[in-house]
C-alpha cells in the first residue's frame, strides 16, 4: 500500500489551541490519529433549505494518507447525553470515509426538519471510535447544536421596501437573491463576500446598510423586490405583502 507521511510544522504551541487541555505536540510517532477539528458546531435552518446532507462535521488525520483506496473510520452518538435521536431528529452513518489521497474527512449529518419541534435546540454528542485503521487522539468528542429556530428581523430589513417582517418573507428574499448567482455572479459574489450566503454576517461593519448601499439599489429592485411582489400578487397572500417596486422610490 503506497502511503505518504503528512508532516506538520508548528512554530508555536501545541497542535490544538482552542481549549486549555494539555494536547500533545506533534511528533512522528503520532501516526494514523484522527480528531475533530473543533469541539462544538452549530446549525439552524432559518432561510436554509432542507438537504440530504445539512451539516458536515470536519475530521482531520495525523499520519498516513492512503493513496490507493478509501479508508473507513467509525463515529458513534452518545445516546445518554444527546437530546437528538437517530432516525427521529437526524440520520447519520456510523461508518464514514477518508477518501483516498486525503487527510481530511467529514461526518455527514442529515437533520429531519419535519420532525424538529420549532424553536427547540437539540444536542448531539459524537464520539470517534478506534478501528483497524485509525486511533482517535485527544479530541475524540464534539457536540452539535441544531434546530429549526425562528429568526428575528435582520438589521438590514427595510419595511418601506419589504413591508412587515416575517420569516417566510425573508426565506423568499433569500430564494430570489440566490437565483442571481448564475445570472449576475459579480454582484452576487460581492454581496456574499461581505454579508454572507444567507445575509447573516453581522460582523460586517456595514451589515445594516445592505439595502441602502448605492451599487446594489437597482440589483435588489429588479431581481429581488420585483419577483417578490409578483409572488405576492399571484398568491394573494398578505403574508408576503410589500410595496410595489414599480411605484416606490428607493434612496
Amino acid at each position: 500500500m503506497k502511503k505518504i507521511y503528512i508532516i506538520a510544522i508548528l512554530l508555536f504551541g501545541a497542535l490544538f489551541s482552542c481549549t486549555d487541555d494539555d494536547y500533545q505536540l506533534y511528533n512522528t510517532s503520532l501516526t494514523n490519529k484522527i480528531y475533530f477539528d473543533r469541539d462544538s458546531f452549530f446549525f439552524q435552518y432559518g432561510p436554509r433549505e432542507d438537504k440530504d446532507v445539512d451539516l458536515e462535521v470536519p475530521i482531520s488525520l495525523i499520519g498516513l494518507a492512503n493513496f490507493d483506496q478509501d479508508v473507513e473510520f467509525k463515529v458513534s452518538a452518545d445516546i445518554r447525553n444527546s437530546t437528538a435521536k437517530l432516525g427521529v431528529h437526524y440520520d447519520m452513518d456510523e461508518i464514514q470515509v477518508f477518501m483516498k489521497d486525503s487527510v481530511t474527512a467529514a461526518i455527514k449529518l442529515d437533520f429531519k426538519r419535519d420532525n424538529l419541534v420549532k424553536d427547540i435546540q437539540y444536542k448531539l454528542y459524537l464520539n470517534l471510535e478506534a478501528n483497524d485503521d485509525y486511533i482517535p487522539t485527544n479530541r475524540t468528542r464534539c457536540v452539535v447544536f441544531f434546530g429549526d429556530i425562528s429568526l428575528e428581523q435582520p438589521e438590514w430589513w427595510r419595511p418601506d421596501r419589504l413591508g412587515t417582517y416575517n420569516q417566510d418573507k425573508l426565506i423568499l428574499f433569500i430564494k430570489y437573491f440566490h437565483a442571481t448567482k448564475e445570472s449576475l455572479p459579480v454582484l452576487y459574489d460581492d454581496i456574499v463576500s461581505k454579508w454572507g450566503e444567507y445575509l447573516d454576517n453581522t460582523a460586517h461593519d456595514r451589515f445594516e446598510y445592505l439595502l441602502t448601499t448605492y451599487v446594489y439599489l437597482g440589483f435588489f429592485k429588479q431581481h429581488v423586490y420585483t419577483p417578490m411582489y409578483e409572488y405576492y400578487i399571484q398568491s394573494g397572500d398578505d403574508h408576503y405583502k410589500l410595496p410595489d417596486p414599480a411605484t416606490t422610490e428607493y434612496e
